[in-house]
């Protein structure tokens, strides 16, 4: 079982690149903090999810992530966990 700790987060970015859920790092991100992660890039460019990867979040902190992509519908999902 997968337990997020401290440091995990789960969270959505829409096309626009915008963080639309709250983040448990930062206050009022929901509509105003840019997300432009890899898995967000790979998303909204080609349509791929990520299975696995190291890659520094929004908050330029190295994580582990993995996402999936819902690009006809406009959105990433992306769960992550500090390295």
């Amino acid at each position: 079982r997968f337990n997020l700790h401290e440091t995990g987060e789960v969270y959505l970015v829409n096309s626009e690149n915008t963080m639309i859920s709250e983040s448990r790092f930062l206050e009022n991100a929901a509509f105003n903090q840019k997300v432009n992660s890899e898995p967000v890039r790979l998303c909204f460019d080609e349509g791929k999810n990520v299975q696995g990867m190291v890659y520094p979040d929004y908050r330029e902190v190295e994580i582990f992530g993995v996402s999936y992509c819902e690009k006809d519908l406009g959105f990433v999902l992306l769960t992550e966990v500090d390295e």
